[in-house]
C-alpha cells in the first residue's frame, strides 16, 4: 500500500508539474503558430492557414481555461486522476494540431519554407522535452503526433535535401525517446 500511495504521489506530482508549464508553453505555441502562418501565408491556401489558426487558438484558449481551473482547485481536488487524464487529452490535441500542419503547410517546391516547418515543428517537440517530460505519457503523446507526419512527409518527397532534412529529425527524436525514458 505505501509504495501505491508513493507511486500516486509522484504522479499527482508530474501532473502538478505540467499544469505550472501551461502560461509559458501557451503563448510559445502561439507566437510559433503565429510566425509559421506568416511565413506560409503567400504559400498556402489562405483559408486552410485561417482554419488551422482557429484550431490552434481554440485549443490555446481552452488550455488556459484548464490552467486556470487546475490553479484555483483545492489540493485534494489537484489530486484528481481526472487532471491528468485532461492534460493528456490537450497534449494529444495539441500533437494533432501540429502534425497537421506538417502536412498541411508543407509546401513541396520550397526547401526554405520546409526547412522553416521542420525547425517550428521540432521546435514544439524540443520546448516539450523540458515541460511534458515530467507527465510521459503527455510528451509522447505531443512529440510523436507532431513529428510523424513531417518526418515521413519529407522522407517520401523526392530529392535528397528532404531525406537529409528528416534523417537529422529521425535521430534527435530517437534520442529524445530514450533521454526521456531514462529520465521518468
Amino acid at each position: 500500500p505505501s509504495e501505491t500511495r508513493r507511486r500516486a504521489q509522484i504522479r499527482i506530482e508530474q501532473v502538478r508539474s505540467v499544469y505550472l508549464h501551461s502560461p509559458t508553453t501557451t503563448a510559445g505555441s502561439l507566437v510559433a503558430g503565429a510566425a509559421l502562418v506568416a511565413v506560409m501565408w503567400n504559400h498556402v491556401a489562405h483559408a486552410a492557414l485561417m482554419a488551422w489558426m482557429a484550431a490552434l487558438l481554440m485549443h490555446q484558449g481552452l488550455r488556459v481555461y484548464h490552467y486556470r481551473s487546475y490553479i484555483r482547485a483545492r489540493e485534494e481536488q489537484q489530486q484528481s486522476d481526472g487532471w491528468g487524464k485532461l492534460y493528456f487529452l490537450a497534449a494529444v490535441t495539441a500533437g494533432l494540431i501540429w502534425g497537421t500542419a506538417g502536412v498541411l503547410m508543407y509546401v513541396p517546391d520550397s526547401l526554405a519554407h520546409q526547412a522553416m516547418l521542420v525547425l517550428v515543428l521540432f521546435g514544439i517537440a524540443t520546448v516539450s522535452v523540458a515541460s511534458l517530460s515530467a507527465f510521459a505519457p503527455a510528451f509522447y503523446a505531443l512529440a510523436l503526433l507532431t513529428l510523424v507526419p513531417i518526418i515521413v512527409r519529407m522522407l517520401f518527397d523526392p530529392g535528397p535535401a528532404r531525406v537529409y532534412l528528416a534523417i537529422p529529425g529521425v535521430i534527435v527524436f530517437v534520442v529524445w525517446l530514450w533521454i526521456t525514458n531514462i529520465a521518468v
